[in-house]
Parts: C-alpha cells; sequence; structure tokens
C-alpha cells in the first residue's frame, strides 16, 4: 500500500489535472455541484450504513431509518480511494468549524448519558 494519499476532491475530470489556483479550484467545484443537482440521478438520504465484503468488492448498504434505501458495489481500490477522500474532507470541515465531527456512537452514548441523567434526577427530585 502506498503512502500517498489522494488528491482533494473537486475535480471535474478525474482524468485531467487538478485546479491550480484557488479560483479554478471554486468554480470548478461550484460546476461539479450544479452538474450534480441539474442530473436526473437518484438523491438517496441515509443515516445509517452497513458494510459486507465478496472476493472483489465492498457491498455498502445504505439505510435511513432502519430501512434499505440502497446498496453500493464497489470495487476495493474505488472504496479504498472513497475512504481516502471522504476522510480528506471530513478533516477538512472539522479543522474549519475547530472541533471533531462525533460518529453515531458517540452521538448515542451521549444521548443515553443525558438520559440516565434525567431519569436519576427525576427519582431524586422531591415530590
Amino acid at each position: 500500500m502506498s503512502d500517498q494519499q489522494s488528491p482533494k476532491p473537486m475535480i471535474l475530470n478525474p482524468l485531467g489535472p487538478p485546479p491550480t489556483n484557488p479560483t479554478e479550484a471554486m468554480e470548478q467545484a461550484q460546476l461539479m455541484v450544479q452538474s450534480a443537482l441539474s442530473s436526473s440521478a437518484p438523491r438517496i438520504y441515509a443515516n445509517g450504513i452497513g458494510l459486507a465484503m465478496t472476493g472483489g468488492d465492498m457491498l455498502v448498504t445504505l439505510w435511513s431509518n432502519g430501512q434499505t434505501v440502497a446498496v453500493v458495489n464497489l470495487p476495493f481500490v474505488v472504496a479504498h480511494s472513497l475512504v481516502v477522500d471522504l476522510g480528506l474532507a471530513l478533516k477538512d470541515i472539522e479543522e474549519a468549524i475547530g472541533h471533531p465531527i462525533p460518529t453515531p456512537k458517540e452521538v448515542g452514548e451521549g444521548l443515553a448519558r443525558v438520559v440516565q441523567a434525567r431519569a436519576s434526577a427525576a427519582t431524586t427530585a422531591p415530590q
């Protein structure tokens, strides 16, 4: 495996060179968003994921409120690129907002602490 990281994703033509100046990069990013939003490609919302593997592919199941909404079948090399590129994009967001984005597990643990604290307060409150 290489220690080399993928370039930041915002290129309309993945086979061409990435933009070198910030204005060009912003224009390409805007074009990519406009192209995606004006396409007839399905739009999918997911608030959960599941993973499975075959001999050569990753199956990513996308869920919305416990219901399967899509299954994405990716070869390992594409799945790896997706992980690297998503990681870089999320790192940029975390740096911009000044703190890490919590995982669903972390949010669930925090909510469990809130529920437990409220239940404890309710049982010890004077009646």
